[in-house]
């Protein structure tokens, strides 16, 4: 058999178990790796904030306030191809490094504009022109594939003056919105393992670093350094720097190992200065990269130092005139306003007037984390999956074992922990820990199951509870004592004030008819006993609240005034007589004739007693008024005696008035009622017996002694033998005697408890 203790922890750690593995699993299918990326790394973002953008980078904007200073189009894909060979040659003579430039020139142009810009491209020798990268998809065979398109991209190169005069082509696309750009292409497969922009871009700048990059090759693998040219100026001889990039590229693909083995021995000790040794570094693992790569943005649009393009190319004040000497300059279509933007891609640093990120922009960016070596980096994939584990079992275990509120705060304090230290080694490094899945999955699904299962759990542990506890209490106890049991107050703390009324019922001679059974046979007697009694209360909406030998207390209550309390009560009582007349019956010739007693008012319902011992009971004048008015029945010969607070209001009963009692132990009269039985049953004598017995005893009241014994000895004559009437006409005789003092109002006093 298992200790309940052991038997929670395992329910906790199996169900912490299933909930990792639910976060293991779903983040590696592609739903979790896309949740990760739109909302994980949105968070960290949105955490990490703008950063920092390399002061070598920048952008000159083909926008709207050139077209209107130069009076040109305003589409800049149709201004004059002169004024970019202008551009050229103002940026080669500030010496700026690369050139990158964000613009198709896909169609050839009339006059000398081609030639003038191609000169400009010979003479700067620093140039990427973009390639368009155009999809195509074309059916196979119908007959064995007949709903599959070949997919495809060609490249499609800039008009062919331009295409010699650069120093390289590269294509670069980015998703179509509302795709919200989260990484770009650094090389593309479908078209050839083709190298992109930034890329390409990045090796130029890094054209100074080739002859030491081609030593470290030489020093890993002597055999592979051939593909290198020895030095810088001898790239070009060789054609394209594309070309080379590709060649790198695909080296670095067929013996991953090589990259590797460069980065430790960069590591360790290849001699170069820190800035070329930094530069090699980002070189030899640009070539080892995915074809996609994940972008560390720099903040919303505009964060790049950007530049219009007539302020470079025609500038009013030439003393103010940027440095951009050793820079690298993206050009391209970039606006500062929302309604003049022609390019925008939804990124996680989208303006909330929907001003997004332009393309250049996103190409300058991708350049910058080359530049820089830091890309948003995604953990490996075991980190992902045993963060997703361990924070989906510690979850688990914390909602399956604790309350709902405190694993609540556990899990906050530990997310906010994780959060900061994921935070900072994304600001640090870029490194991306998952946020997504942890938070927006495990956690909520380790609190719906563990609140779930707690649910089901309590009810459960009530049901049980319910039925130990019913043996022996009310139903509206037991819920209070469930209820009581959470809180730190306990069972012997549980209390509640109510209106009710009580039935107080005794069985005349138990205790003689108690010498004629054994124990056993007299407890089965008893419980039979209890089972003809209990019904009736239980059928009117009663509660048996306290049971000794053969008295029983029952309690109809609530916590407002209500006047279906006393009918209940009052039928209950009546049912009692007619089931114990049954009773007696089958029980002969062994009787008990069960007096009752009833009273209502407000009582206090709940735990009795000290030390180790509670009782679970009402409390009150209410109770002691029930009980005394059950032992008058055997002064005045009678069997159900209620308050008049228990008949009021209650027109389904016939009832007689008994007069006012002084009750033994208390100062306060009670008016006294007998029940005689429900009206509906009653009969013409019984009524006419009622009215007379009323009308006696209000002429004893109002000392007419002669007139009330007459009316007192007209309802023995109905009635038959009857103690109250008796009583009443013994008063009227000694009253004529010795008649009472002014001050007496009929009020009755007994000594018999």
């Amino acid at each position: 058999m298992e200790w309940p203790v052991y038997r929670r922890f395992k329910t906790a750690a199996l169900a912490g178990l299933l909930i990792g593995f639910a976060g293991l699993i779903l983040d590696v299918t592609p739903f979790g790796r896309c949740l990760e990326e739109n909302l994980g790394l949105y968070v960290l973002f949105q955490i990490r904030g703008p950063r920092l953008v390399p002061s070598n980078v920048v952008i000159i904007s083909m926008d709207r306030e050139t077209s209107e200073v130069l009076g040109l189009p305003f589409n800049p894909l149709k201004w004059p191809r002169n004024l970019h060979a202008t551009l050229i040659d103002t940026l080669a003579e500030k010496k700026v490094r690369a050139i990158a430039y964000d613009v198709l020139f896909l169609e050839p142009t009339d006059g000398s504009d081609d030639e003038l810009l191609a000169d400009a491209l010979e003479r700067a020798s620093n140039v990427v022109l973009c390639e368009h990268l155009r999809e195509d998809r074309r059916p196979v065979s119908k007959e064995i594939y007949p709903f599959q398109n070949l997919h495809a991209e060609k490249l499609i190169p800039p008009a062919d003056p331009l295409v010699s005069s650069a120093a390289a082509l590269a294509p670069f696309s980015l998703p179509e919105i509302p795709t919200r750009v989260s990484r770009y292409w650094a090389f593309k497969t479908e078209a050839g393992c083709t190298p992109t922009l930034p890329v390409v871009a990045f090796q130029l700048y890094a054209l100074d670093a080739l002859k030491d990059f081609r030593i470290l090759l030489e020093s890993v693998s002597p055999a592979h350094s051939g593909i290198l040219p020895e030095s810088a100026q001898t790239v070009f001889a060789g054609g394209k720097i594309d070309r080379l990039v590709a060649k790198i590229r695909e080296l670095f693909e067929d013996s991953p190992w090589i990259g590797k083995e460069m980065l430790n021995r960069l590591r360790e000790h290849f001699p170069a200065e820190p800035a070329k040794r930094a530069r090699l570094r980002s070189l030899v693992k640009l070539y080892m990269v995915r074809d996609s790569v994940f972008l560390n943005f720099y903040g919303p649009p505009a964060t790049f130092p950007t530049y219009s393009f007539h302020r470079i190319v025609n500038p009013e004040n030439p003393e103010a005139f940027p440095d951009l000497t050793g820079k690298t300059v993206f050009v391209g279509l970039s606006e500062l306003t929302r309604n003049d933007q022609r390019d925008g891609f939804n990124t996680v640093f989208s303006r909330s007037d929907g001003m997004d990120l332009s393309r250049v922009e996103i190409a300058a960016t991708a350049f910058a984390n080359l530049l820089e070596d830091m890309p948003v980096r995604p953990a490996p994939q075991a980190v992902f999956l045993g963060i997703c584990l361990v924070w989906g079992f510690a979850a688990g275990c914390l909602c399956f074992r604790l309350n709902a509120a405190t694993a609540v705060l556990i899990m906050a304090a530990a997310a906010m922990t994780y959060t900061a230290v994921a935070a900072m080694r994304f600001q640090e490094a870029g490194t991306w820990l998952p946020i997504a899945v942890p938070f927006a999955v495990q956690a909520p699904l380790a609190l719906l199951a563990g609140f779930s299962w707690k649910r089901g759990t309590d009810g459960k542990e009530r049901r049980k509870l319910r039925k130990a506890f019913g043996f022996f209490l009310p139903d509206q106890a037991v819920d209070r004592i469930i209820d009581d049991m959470r809180d730190t107050a306990g069972i012997p703390g549980s209390q509640q004030t109510l209106f009710g009324t009580v039935l107080c019922s005794d069985g005349a001679q138990y205790a003689s008819l108690s010498e004629h059974f054994t124990p056993e046979e007299l407890t089965r007697f008893l419980n039979r006993y209890h089972e003809t009694i209990f019904q009736p209360v239980i059928a009117h909406g009663g509660s048996v609240s306290n049971v000794i030998e053969d008295c029983m207390l029952a309690i109809w209550a609530s916590t407002r005034q209500n006047s279906n309390l006393k009918r209940g009560a009052c039928r209950a009582a009546m049912d009692i007589i007619k089931a114990i007349g049954d009773f007696n019956r089958k029980s002969h010739p062994y009787h008990l004739q069960t007096r009752i007693g009833l009273h209502h008012g407000q009582l206090l319902l709940g735990t009795v007693g000290g030390i180790d011992h509670h009782e679970y009971r009402p409390v009150g004048d209410v109770v002691i008024t029930a009980s005394r008015l059950e032992a008058l029945n055997k002064l005045l010969g009678t069997r159900v005696l209620a308050s008049e607070e228990a008949v009021n209001g209650n027109s389904d009963v016939l009832a007689r008035k008994m007069g006012r009692f002084v009750l033994h132990g208390k100062r306060n009269p009670t008016v006294v009622f007998e029940l005689i039985c429900p009206v509906e049953e009653s009969l013409e004598w019984q009524r006419e017996a009622n009215a007379i017995f009323s009308e006696a005893l209000k002429l004893f009241e109002c000392r007419y002694w002669n007139e009330a014994e007459t009316l007192f000895n007209q309802y023995l004559k109905l009635c038959g033998d009857d103690k109250l009437s008796r009583f009443y006409i013994h008063r009227c005789e000694t009253y004529r005697r010795e008649p009472p003092g002014e001050m007496w109002d009929g009020i009755v006093s007994l000594d018999v408890k």
